[in-house]
């Protein structure tokens, strides 16, 4: 059987991003995703409207219900919802990696998770990747320097830290690394706006993981296999794209 991911995440009815865009890049990966929603939101694949959480209890049940049948690789967690909560996270799996999209809003805005931090102690020291934008980063950490936030939660706990340069208003990508072993990727930036890069790129590292791949493979994986659905993204309006993660050849 494939190597199954656990991936906790809101449900965007437009496909464009959240657990279909984390169904979609595990699948492509060879993996087997086990999707648990947390939040369920009204988008249209430009904006977003509304987002209404999943009760923590149903979510933990869920996650209660898979772990007894499947033998769990790796977890990818992303717009919280539900799992901000100390009873969920204390129903995944410890000794296997998880990877953390801090999903705060939607790409369409919109708040998607409001962040608790009596969940964070749990949270913090079994994130063995985080994956933040520079806005998420600053949000979490109140710090508006980029090393200095990503320092201050590799000291709360988190592994390694991998900032995300897709939002930023810079000519390329830049993706920074921090933590054992820093590490920076330039990497071409392509013209419009794109729904789900994130999810992608998080569900796409975890993917990596769960097989066995070291991390530094395993976010190189996920950084070509991002580019290449940007490449092939289908539009949506003038200016807004959706990803085709079935386009790897």
């Amino acid at each position: 059987m494939p190597a199954a991911v656990l991936v906790l995440g809101g449900l965007d009815p437009s496909g464009g991003a959240g657990l279909q865009a984390d169904i979609q890049t595990l699948t492509a990966l060879g993996c087997h995703p086990l999707p648990v929603a947390t939040c369920l939101t009204v988008q249209d694949g430009v904006r977003c409207l509304a987002s209404h959480p999943v009760p923590p209890a149903l979510v933990a049940g869920q996650v209660r219900a898979l772990r007894r049948r499947f033998d769990v690789r790796a977890v990818k967690l992303g717009a919280a919802g539900g799992i901000w909560s100390p009873d969920v996270l204390d129903t995944l799996p410890r000794d296997v990696p998880w990877v953390v999209d801090p999903v705060l809003a939607a790409g369409g805005g919109g708040q998607l998770s409001e962040p608790d931090p009596a969940a964070w102690e749990i949270l913090w020291p079994q994130t063995f990747l985080l994956t933040p934008n520079p806005l998420e980063l600053s949000a979490l950490t109140g710090e508006a320097d980029t090393a200095r936030a990503a320092r201050c939660l590799l000291a709360q706990g988190v592994r390694h830290v991998l900032v995300t340069g897709g939002d930023a208003q810079t000519p390329d990508v830049i993706n920074q690394l921090f933590g054992d072993q820093p590490m920076t990727w330039r990497l071409d930036r392509f013209q419009g706006r794109y729904r789900g890069t994130g999810c992608t790129l998080a569900s796409a590292i975890a993917a990596g993981l769960a097989v066995g791949l070291p991390l530094k493979a395993s976010i190189e994986q996920a950084q070509t296999f991002v580019s290449r659905a940007i490449s092939g993204a289908f539009a949506l309006t003038e200016d807004v794209g959706l990803l085709n993660r079935r386009w790897q050849d």
